[in-house]
């Protein structure tokens, strides 16, 4: 069994407005709706603080995507403050 990074929930106190996303044209469309997706959920309480994102390759699997447009996601997450990264 490999070890994966758990990614961690943070809730952040200033959450942003969701924007719609009308016509897929790309890839990068695809990651945007997916993150887009997970900010929603989180908002709406899917997710907790503390609680756990499935990992990478699982989220891929569900969505059936690559699994670069879930890390994509996973990190504009990351850098919006929405989540942590840390090893378990």
């Amino acid at each position: 069994k490999s070890h994966q990074k758990g990614v961690r929930i943070r809730i952040s106190k200033h959450l942003s407005y969701v924007e719609g996303a009308t016509i897929l044209k790309s890839n990068h469309d695809l990651q945007n709706v997916i993150y887009h997706m997970l900010v929603t959920q989180i908002k709406l309480g899917v997710y907790h603080f503390n609680d756990h994102l499935p990992y990478i390759k699982e989220m891929s699997l569900y969505l059936q995507v690559a699994p670069e447009t879930i890390r994509y996601a996973y990190n504009k997450l990351k850098d919006n403050h929405y989540i942590s990264l840390s090893k378990n």
